[in-house]
């Protein structure tokens, strides 16, 4: 995102007003603002609200399906002027839409004019709700100015098992599948009734469910998982553990 198409928040960005002071980021220029970059840019001034103003404001990129990418950085040229220990500068992930927030890195003191940053955050990998946030907060400081904000990373196949199998046993149910052969598998995740049974990755091609009740159906799904994310899942297994009357009386 360079800014130079609007003057106003890009669309699916979100600009937010923490402390409702109604003292946000921008979109446009500031005087004495960023460098080595052409058009508009996103910024917040502090200076101009005066020592009696207060600051804090995020701007937040659209949510980011990152399933199947790799080596994902987020990079951007900025600018913070700091007055001493009055401001400060973040910038953040969520993997969870926003729920929690990661620092990635935090700045007490000015940068040059411009500043590159570049950095690749592994924490997001594979990820289906990714945010990241540039948070402003100050009292009588001077600006952050950010411009050509780019995320990016390799997009790689996630390869998915196949021919899965449920047979059913007396209060268990054992699941067959043929594996994914990848260097770059972490295990398998199985699904019964879409809900997921293992906490940790499965490193074996079968599994034995034994919490299961006799007289009920069972549906069964399993995918591969990877640093960059999760497969599409197997064909459904569906298995009924029948209750049969007894014999030989």
């Amino acid at each position: 995102e360079n800014f130079d198409d609007t003057d106003t928040t890009p669309m699916f960005w979100e600009i937010t007003d923490n402390a409702g002071t109604g003292q946000i980021w921008e979109i446009g220029v500031t005087t004495d603002g960023l460098v080595g970059t052409s058009g508009n840019y996103a910024y917040i001034n502090s200076f101009i609200h005066g020592s009696g103003g207060y600051q804090d404001s995020d701007l937040i990129t659209p949510r980011l399906n990152l399933r199947g990418f790799q080596e994902v950085s987020v990079s951007f040229i900025h600018y913070f002027r700091q007055y001493p220990q009055a401001s400060e500068a973040i910038l953040a992930y969520s993997i969870d839409d926003g729920e929690n927030w990661h620092t990635v890195q935090n700045w007490l003191t000015g940068t040059t004019n411009p500043a590159h940053f570049q950095q690749t955050i592994p924490e997001v990998c594979g990820q289906t709700e990714v945010l990241f946030k540039w948070n402003y907060t100050g009292s009588g400081g001077y600006h952050w100015c950010v411009d050509n904000i780019e995320i990016s990373g390799e997009l790689v196949e996630l390869p998915a098992p196949a021919e899965l199998t449920a047979s059913a046993g007396y209060q268990a149910v054992e699941l067959n599948w043929a594996g994914v052969n990848s260097d770059n598998l972490l295990g398998y995740n199985i699904y019964r009734n879409n809900a997921r049974l293992n906490s940790e990755p499965i490193i074996d091609v079968n599994y034995s469910d034994t919490d299961v009740t006799m007289g009920f159906s069972y549906t069964y799904q399993i995918t591969a998982l990877y640093s960059a994310g999760e497969s599409d899942p197997t064909d459904s297994a569906v298995v009924l553990l029948e209750l049969k009357p007894p014999t030989n009386l």
